[in-house]
């Protein structure tokens, strides 16, 4: 999502930017509705778009989109976002409210609180007979199998990778080339070392957190053979073989740190809330934006200001008390977007958390 969120970004041209985001159910036949709450979405879009000039164009991809996109790929939330140049749909994960919003940009607030709770990680688990890996996105996983041959017909290496029994020493593994068996026996170490190179020409394409799934002790002795820093072990037995039946044992467990980090950065605002490294309200984080110097953007999840930027001063903000197509827009979502193209970090927090920061918060490079 992070990818084509900034590839839009980069490529957007200002009002209208259109964003439909729809929460979905995985089960059937509840899914089967996200084909229609889409259509219904675009009808609103199409209605406030109506007296705005060559927005057509924009109404015109969002359709080809729509129409294009496999409505039985479904997560958590379904995303629809357009400008004049490009439109894409995608699924994604985490609890979303409904959101239709036309503007000079996308709904930052929701695409970057939605952002936050997608997880993206390896799992490695060694199991009784073999090692696996998994690409995995929140509970979502995705095992790894490697090709028997390439397009030339040559044996490959990779996972999954099984380890033989003494009486199997010197038998090939098909399309694995030959394992000694006392890999397990007598060479562990040899062994995980192995685990690892494999393990290396897939992170070194997509590098992300790698979660050790293992029992003690071959989660001990990979960590010791290992070049890699697992971000967790999680001692598992082994006994099921079943991907379904390890993710309860893994995800919670990271959905749990991965928020302990983000609340890190809460208490980061907390401790130099009265420094002069604290940006507080709407305002002051906008001007300190515009020079720069926004390190990390707090904002509250859901929240809207209706406004523009000053016609005769860019440092000035002005608040309206009702939306007006095309001339208003939602002052958070601009004032993420801005921070982000100044290279800044944003974090969303729950509703009322920056209640002492007049709402709007920013931590300061300088």
């Amino acid at each position: 999502m992070y990818k084509r969120l900034n590839k839009l970004m980069a490529t957007r041209y200002g009002f209208p930017c259109v964003s439909i985001i729809l929460p979905t159910q995985r089960s059937f036949p509840d899914k089967t509705q996200a084909l229609l709450r889409a259509k219904d979405s675009l009808k609103i879009v199409a209605e406030k778009l109506a007296h705005i000039p060559h927005a057509e164009h924009v109404i015109r991809r969002l359709h080809q989109v729509m129409d294009s996109y496999d409505f039985t790929v479904i997560q958590d939330a379904l995303i629809f976002l357009a400008h004049e140049s490009e439109a894409i749909g995608f699924a994604t994960f985490g609890a979303c409210d409904e959101t239709v919003s036309v503007g000079s940009e996308f709904a930052l607030n929701e695409l970057y609180a939605l952002l936050q709770e997608e997880v993206s990680y390896w799992v490695l688990i060694l199991g009784k007979e073999d090692a696996r890996l998994c690409r995995a996105t929140n509970d979502m996983w995705t095992e790894i199998i490697t090709p028997e041959f390439d397009e030339q017909g040559n044996p490959l290496q990779g996972f999954p990778l099984n380890f033989l029994r003494p009486e199997d020493k010197n038998v090939q593994s098909v399309g694995r080339g030959y394992l000694d068996a006392r890999y397990r026996d007598h060479h562990e170490r040899t062994f995980f070392e192995f685990i690892d190179r494999e393990l290396y020409k897939l992170v070194e394409k997509e590098s992300l957190p790698v979660v050790l799934c293992a029992d003690a002790k071959a989660g001990e002795m990979m960590q010791h053979a290992s070049k890699h820093r697992f971000v967790q072990h999680v001692v598992y037995d082994g006994i099921s073989q079943r991907i379904l039946e390890i993710v309860p044992h893994v995800w919670p467990r990271i959905k749990k740190a991965y928020q302990e980090h983000h609340e890190q950065f809460v208490s980061e605002l907390e401790k130099a809330k009265n420094t002069n490294h604290v940006a507080a309200g709407l305002q002051r984080v906008w001007e300190v934006m515009l020079e720069g110097r926004v390190k990390r953007l707090f904002v509250e999840r859901g929240a809207r200001v209706i406004g523009r930027i000053d016609p005769a001063n860019q440092r000035h903000l002005q608040v309206f008390d009702r939306e007006e197509v095309g001339v208003t827009d939602n002052l958070i979502d601009l004032l993420i977007a801005a921070t982000v193209r100044h290279n800044g970090e944003i974090t969303v927090v729950p509703r009322g958390m920056l209640q002492q920061f007049d709402g709007v918060a920013a931590l300061l490079r300088y």
